[in-house]
């Protein structure tokens, strides 16, 4: 603990994503080590005279420890109190964007790190889905979409969509979730439809898989382009299947849940899958 007390922020972070990129938390050193690790961002968090931490720090940390506490529920709630104190030195301010300093890909990581550890602290996300859109709206405005760390990927827009339902954030928790939901849509279908399909904006098979189960768990079908981008991944997933000779169990496991579902609730937006793929991911 002394030695982690002389550390700067950056090196608990390096510290902490190390592990995670390891997967190593679950022996008593390693679990002991995490600990006072998290134990020592908190109380300089609280502790305000200490200096602020750098948005990518912060970031790393929250989706190292998020990441982690899933294999070992014993770190668990020294991450929620350590979420907790970045939600109140980061948004105890008056102003209207109080994440607006951070990058792109640091909003994700905390998005992410909160999915996989399923905590659903609304305060936050609200903030951070907020902040998210705002960029999103800005970039709509301004061609092409995916230039520049200020704005987003598509393929980042897919992870959220899937935080999103994972969490199962909607309308009931808050109008932000509903109007992300609508805009990232959009804002997928959009680059699809420049860039002449989803590889190309880097929505690759795993991403495919999480937005197919992702609009079907979250019930997106009354958006108009929610049919175009649905049948643009069945057509690229078939056509990738067939060159590959087959696809990850669990790939295929969610887009089966979702071409079931769609049969009831959209079929206009399963109508062109290949009979031989719905027979294979049936299988």
């Amino acid at each position: 603990l002394d030695r982690l007390r002389q550390c700067n922020w950056k090196e608990i972070a390096n510290v902490a994503w190390a592990f995670a990129t390891i997967g190593h938390c679950c022996s008593q050193c390693s679990e002991s080590l995490l600990l006072d690790l998290t134990a020592e961002a908190t109380e300089r968090l609280q502790n305000k005279v200490t200096d602020q931490p750098l948005s990518r720090d912060l970031a790393q940390i929250v989706w190292a420890l998020g990441t982690l506490q899933v294999d070992n529920f014993h770190l668990a709630a020294s991450f929620e109190n350590l979420i907790a104190s970045i939600r109140e030195r980061t948004l105890h301010t008056t102003t209207l964007r109080p994440l607006v300093h951070w990058s792109c890909p640091d909003l994700i990581q905390v998005c992410l790190a909160l999915a996989h550890a399923r905590l659903d602290d609304q305060v936050l996300l609200r903030a951070l889905f907020e902040e998210i859109l705002s960029r999103m709206a800005k970039s709509a405005r301004q061609r092409p979409l995916s230039s520049g760390r200020s704005t987003f990927r598509a393929w980042e827009i897919s992870i959220l969509l899937w935080v999103q339902a994972r969490l199962y954030l909607t309308r009931d928790q808050g109008n932000v979730y509903a109007e992300f939901a609508q805009t990232a849509i959009g804002y997928i279908a959009t680059e699809m439809r420049l860039n002449g399909g989803l590889e190309q904006v880097g929505i690759r098979s795993q991403e495919k898989a999480n937005l197919a189960w992702s609009l079907t768990v979250l019930q997106l079908f009354e958006h108009n382009q929610t049919v175009d981008v649905y049948r643009r991944i069945f057509h690229e997933t078939a056509s990738s299947c067939q060159i590959d000779e087959g696809m990850k169990v669990e790939h295929a496991n969610q887009l089966w849940h979702a071409s079931f579902l769609l049969r009831h609730e959209l079929p206009e937006a399963v109508d062109s899958i290949p009979p031989w793929f719905d027979t294979y991911l049936e299988q």
